[in-house]
């Protein structure tokens, strides 16, 4: 029994022809389970929440104090803040309340696609005494963007004011931007 293997031009072109099709249909079906498993993550950002399906939050007992905004906040308004301890799990924490009409303007001082990132900002800039907020959208691209931002402030200039105070303090760039988008 003898085996002749030969490869002429012709046969090299079929081969590299073939191997460049399978390339493509592999890709293309890369590309389809990609979009296929984002889909939940779609219907997620879209889908109501039914009634019965609300979680209870445990019984929470508050306590209420004012604190004045330093050089830094916005035109010498306070901030209030809820201490929140809870009767079952004796666990507390620090969460701040925003009043519901906001100011059209806040100072973005960071931008992150994951949200560990923006915690940590957020956990450093409230150690050095600010109050930061974290703001998230979703862009055009279908990106979510986790924003760090400084107060609200009803003017542009008040907003740049204070922008130059944080940019000055801590070297750091910082942009102005409408506090209800990206």
């Amino acid at each position: 029994m003898d085996y002749n293997f030969s490869l002429n031009n012709r046969h090299i072109s079929a081969v590299t022809v073939g191997l460049c099709a399978v390339g493509v249909l592999i890709f293309v079906a890369g590309v389809l389970v990609g979009v296929y498993l984002q889909l939940p993550e779609l219907e997620a950002r879209t889908a109501v929440m039914p009634e019965a399906e609300v979680p209870v939050e445990p019984e929470v007992a508050r306590t209420t104090k004012q604190f004045a905004v330093p050089d830094y906040g916005p035109d010498d308004e306070t901030l209030e803040l809820e201490i929140e301890a809870s009767a079952s799990t004796g666990v507390s924490g620090l969460t701040a309340s925003y009043p519901v009409e906001r100011n059209p303007f806040t100072v973005q001082v960071g931008a992150f696609w994951k949200p560990r990132n923006a915690e940590r900002l957020y956990e450093a800039l409230w150690k050095k005494g600010y109050a930061p907020h974290i703001f998230s959208a979703w862009d055009t691209k279908n990106r979510l963007w986790h924003c760090v931002r400084i107060g609200y402030y009803k003017d542009r200039t008040s907003a740049r004011r204070e922008m130059n105070r944080f940019m000055a303090k801590q070297k750091k760039e910082a942009i102005i931007r409408p506090s209800d988008t990206l």
